[in-house]
């Protein structure tokens, strides 16, 4: 799964403006931090599905997910933003994540064995 950031922030700014070049830079400049910190979560996905593997654990945790979203919701709040968008943008995120990690560990337990699947943010 390769990650072409600038790509990403460009269809993400035209997707929430597509008002013109000159908004499209703005918002892909604006979006860049978001975008960059959203696949770096879901890189982290895999070492989250590797720790779960050798571990035996359960991909979901519904405690600490509702915790992480009820802190990112404060934070956002605190920052200005609607909590009901920080709440729906880390519950996808978190949902996301779960999609690699059951991708993954599907994938391993096929195979009888953990096989890293390295990826690479360009």
């Amino acid at each position: 799964m390769h990650f072409h950031l600038k790509q990403l922030a460009i269809v993400v700014a035209f997707a929430i403006g597509g008002r013109g070049a000159a908004y499209a830079q703005n918002a892909v400049e604006q979006l860049q931090p978001l975008v960059q910190t959203t696949a770096h979560r879901l890189m982290i996905g895999e070492q989250v599905a590797l720790a779960k593997w050798d571990s035996g654990k359960a991909v979901e945790d519904a405690p600490r997910e509702a915790q992480v979203i009820l802190g990112a919701m404060k934070d956002g709040v605190a920052k200005g933003l609607d909590e009901a968008s920080v709440s729906n943008f880390f519950n996808s995120q978190i949902e996301a994540n779960k999609f690699v990690q059951y991708t993954l560990l599907a994938d391993w337990y096929r195979a009888g064995k953990h096989r890293s699947m390295r990826r690479s943010i360009c």
